[in-house]
């Protein structure tokens, strides 16, 4: 008979075991991998501590056949700090689906119903699961939009090459004109001016602290963004890993911006902008920031930089890259209704810090 409780630290072997070969997953994602995902969602986290929900394991007759884990995080609402949760990896044997694989979320919105609950996916595959449940959206369909750098589009298309003989032909005639295109993109980077100094930042120090203190009441719900939290998101190095770089001016943190690189384990490389803080008024520290991923992702050979549409700056920062679209992931949340009113009522500031983006 089915059952589900709650994940314990002795639960981690056996869990790890379940995850590692669970239908369609890479030989990266190994025990090792999950061993350290538990540590950085539960172990290492600043948020957590041994009275708080880890996840949610479906047990049938001694065996583990689903599981859906449960990351907190710092949020302020209204100016308070607080405790909120993101819901990762559903993860449910063929067999079990269907009604388990709902319990399990009902479980975890049900746990998290006095805070926030955060259920991101780069995909939108769950979408209509999410929709289901009446999670609001995170994200205006304007905010979803992300705008594509391209440095190096030969590598984007050999990254997927077509089946066809005649297409590869095709393309292979457009190979000079994409070389002059990188040549010409990747010049046009590097001269691109920075207004302040930028550089990557090896560990958020107590500038960070100073930066949020003086920050944080630009908006009155938005995640804490303090060193000790920044450090425990860029210790991750999974399935992709966090860079941070930081804005100064005579060595004064103006602002940062934390990205996402993936590559080792993707078939393009690319750099997405996770979460931007700061003098976002600035816009002379918005585009230095900006510009500081774009030669990032010239010197590192990448093929993309993404930039989601999280304010009006980096908007107006992107329109220099005419490819955008709408994002094809999911990104929704709930909480009680006078949560979601102050959320609605209230400046709020939301990012890819929503939801486990980035600690995968």
């Amino acid at each position: 008979m089915a059952q589900i409780y709650a994940v314990q630290r002795k639960h981690y072997e056996e869990l790890a075991i379940f995850l590692s070969n669970f239908e369609n997953t890479t030989k990266n994602e190994d025990l090792d991998f999950w061993s350290s995902r538990f540590s950085l969602w539960w172990d290492n986290n600043p948020a957590f501590s041994e009275d708080l929900l880890r996840g949610l394991i479906l047990d049938s007759d001694g065996h583990i056949e689903g599981f859906i884990g449960l990351i907190p995080s710092f949020f302020q609402l209204s100016g308070d700090q607080i405790k909120v949760f993101s819901s990762t990896t559903l993860r449910v044997s063929e067999k079990s689906r269907g009604m388990s694989s709902l319990k399990l979320t009902f479980q975890l919105i049900d746990y998290a119903k006095e805070s926030i609950y955060f259920s991101t996916s780069s995909s939108g595959r769950i979408a209509g699961m999410q929709k289901g449940f009446r999670l609001k959206t995170i994200f205006s369909e304007e905010r979803l939009r992300t705008y594509y750098a391209i440095i190096d589009p030969w590598k984007i298309f050999c990254a997927v090459p077509p089946k066809s003989l005649f297409l590869r032909f095709v393309l292979a005639l457009f190979y000079p004109i994409m070389l002059i295109y990188h040549f010409m993109i990747k010049l046009k980077i590097q001269m691109a001016h920075e207004f302040y100094e930028t550089r990557i930042v090896e560990k958020a120090d107590s500038g960070f602290d100073e930066l949020w203190e003086s920050t944080k009441t630009r908006f009155k719900n938005t995640n804490v963004r303090t060193s000790e939290v920044i450090n425990w998101y860029c210790s991750n190095n999974g399935m992709g890993r966090n860079i941070l770089f930081g804005c100064y001016l005579k060595n004064r943190l103006m602002g940062y911006v934390l990205c996402m690189s993936e590559g080792e384990h993707t078939r393009v490389k690319r750099l997405t902008v996770v979460d931007i803080w700061g003098q976002l008024d600035d816009d002379q520290v918005v585009n230095s920031l900006l510009n500081k991923c774009l030669k990032y992702g010239v010197t590192g050979n990448y093929a993309l930089v993404l930039f989601p549409v999280f304010s009006e700056t980096i908007k107006s920062f992107s329109r220099n890259f005419i490819l955008n679209r709408l994002s094809p992931g999911s990104y929704f949340f709930t909480a009680r209704p006078e949560v979601l009113g102050q959320i609605a009522e209230e400046s709020t500031y939301f990012t890819y810090l929503q939801g486990d983006w980035g600690l995968y």
